[in-house]
């Protein structure tokens, strides 16, 4: 049976380029808005925004948290 080995070199650019995806995945979950005087408004979507029967979403200021859910039908 043959195996075949990473170089350290080459794993760490393939952590690095899944590490880059995932973060850029987090950034597009949670979206900060931040005011002029007041900390940032967190919008978290849960569900399939856009997606029939899975229009919820979290927004929420500190430790206040709102759900809003737009959908219209329950399967």
């Amino acid at each position: 049976a043959r195996t075949s080995k990473l170089s350290s070199k080459n794993s760490g650019k393939l952590e690095g380029a899944g590490k880059s995806i995932e973060d850029a995945v987090q950034r597009k979950m949670e979206q900060f808005y931040e005011g002029p005087g007041g900390p940032p408004l967190r919008i978290l979507p849960i569900g399939g925004l856009g997606e029939i029967g899975m229009n919820c979403m979290l927004v929420g200021h500190y430790d206040r948290y709102i759900m809003i859910d737009a959908g219209v039908m329950f399967p």
